[in-house]
């Protein structure tokens, strides 16, 4: 909508009262509102303004900060002023700029064939971000942000792994962070022509209340998932809020501060990583613990994995190597859950294994089972520690290391889950060798 220089010779202004009601906007405010889900006479539906008027009205303390929203076509980047003015607050958009989006009219093309009714409709893009929210709830959480840091899913695996997998997802029960509303999620992939993923599209609709248990029966939250609830967005807004300073997106900033506020966001991810693996550990120690049996091909599930974690490998001087492409391994195991150890057993290589040095990921079948390997060429595992290392809380005496000790705990539980196993042994020239048997999937005759 705004073109050229980001910063605007004329200030785009509202007035939000006290109590977060829009009370006046001018157009293209008001045209972000009502996109965001808002109404006549209702409270701010954009995020993070909303948030920044009612910090100004709470302290009476001036405020200047980049926001995040979108419109139809774009992400759009706002520089926002806000002052307390009498019993309201002003607000003064003195820089906006619109954002290259995910080919989001592609993501919307392929969505359309999912005939989705509108008012339950939701579409994420290729980078986790929402497109479209149903009215209701797009107007407590605002388009353009990480689904992450608006819906939780109410059981393992997090949403953020669920979407990793690119995979269709089917009666998912999750939560609208800070209140205690269910929504059920059902999403499928979105390809272009080319098959390239797009995102995700689906629905998004409210739990009906016969569904659910009378408030007098229910259990209490176990302590790993009442933990990981409260932490789990204050941790999302700190990791959010350290890099946009680390990346001087709110002004200048001398470059050890810079350097400061990014070590905060990498300390808050790591704090998020080990109540992800709290969480997941609760629910795999439970009796009734069960995983799906997804056909999957484990080529791809390489593939994914390398893509997921280059920027990580990258990082280290490190190279993935992958099977060929036309090599092809068919099993059964819950996708998310066996790119959840794949994730697990290759963050391990380019965490422990030197820099410059080859993670290789094999695939193939031996004594009736699928099997996928990742050997690296660090230290190697003592033979004497080839169980212990899957031990809960184990680490072999690393310290500083950044680990929880629980990572190959939880996934050998998983891989015996889908009647597979997770092994160690020594790499041919040095290094860790892990292998995931899986269950061989036959092409049907």
């Amino acid at each position: 909508m705004m073109g050229g220089s980001p910063f605007l010779a004329v200030p785009i202004t509202a007035l939000v009262a006290r109590n977060g009601t829009l009370l006046r906007a001018d157009p293209p405010l008001w045209r972000l509102h009502i996109l965001a889900g808002g109404e006549n006479d209702g409270k701010l539906a954009i995020a993070g303004l909303a948030n920044m008027a009612a910090a100004t009205a709470r302290t009476r303390t001036p405020m200047q900060r980049a926001i995040r929203t979108a419109d139809e076509e774009h992400d759009v980047e706002l520089w926002v002023e806000s002052r307390a003015v009498g019993d309201g607050v002003e607000l003064s958009v003195t820089g906006w700029r619109d954002l290259p989006s995910r080919r989001r009219d592609d993501l919307r093309e392929a969505a359309v064939e999912l005939q989705v009714e509108p008012d339950s409709a939701i579409l994420i893009d290729a980078a986790a971000r929402l497109v479209k929210l149903p009215a209701g709830i797009a107007a407590q959480s605002g388009l353009g942000q990480l689904v992450t840091s608006v819906l939780e899913t109410c059981d393992s695996p997090a949403l953020s792994a669920i979407l990793a997998s690119q995979a269709a997802v089917s009666d998912i029960t999750v939560r609208l962070i800070g209140t205690d509303t269910l929504y059920r999620l059902e999403l499928n992939p979105l390809l272009d022509g080319e098959g390239r993923f797009l995102g995700h599209g689906g629905t998004l609709s409210v739990v009906p209340i016969t569904q659910l248990v009378p408030q007098e029966e229910t259990t209490p939250l176990p302590m790993g998932r009442q933990f990981a609830s409260v932490l789990k967005q204050p941790l999302s807004r700190i990791v959010a809020n350290a890099e946009t300073i680390g990346s001087r997106l709110r002004g200048p900033l001398r470059d050890n501060y810079a350097e400061y506020a990014l070590d905060i966001a990498n300390a808050a991810r790591h704090l998020a990583e080990l109540v992800a693996d709290m969480e997941d550990l609760e629910a795999i120690d439970r009796p009734d613990f069960t995983v799906a049996r997804d056909p999957i091909e484990l080529g791809d599930i390489a593939r994914r994995v390398a893509g997921l974690l280059a920027l990580k490998a990258s990082d280290h001087g490190m190279v993935i190597a992958l099977p060929d492409r036309e090599q092809r391994v068919a099993a059964t195991g819950e996708f998310r859950r066996v790119l959840q150890i794949m994730l697990n057993l290759v963050g391990n290589a380019i965490r422990y294994a030197p820099d410059g040095s080859t993670v290789s990921i094999t695939i193939g079948e031996r004594g009736g089972m699928a099997q996928i390997k990742v050997a690296d060429q660090g230290s190697g595992v003592p033979t004497e520690d080839y169980e212990r290392i899957f031990d809960k809380f184990e680490r072999l005496g690393r310290s500083g290391d950044g680990g929880s000790g629980l990572g190959l705990y939880i996934s050998r539980k998983l891989a015996r889950a889908m009647e597979g196993e997770l092994s160690v042994e020594d790499a041919p020239g040095g290094g860790a060798l892990f292998t995931l048997s899986l269950p061989l999937r036959r092409a049907a005759v």
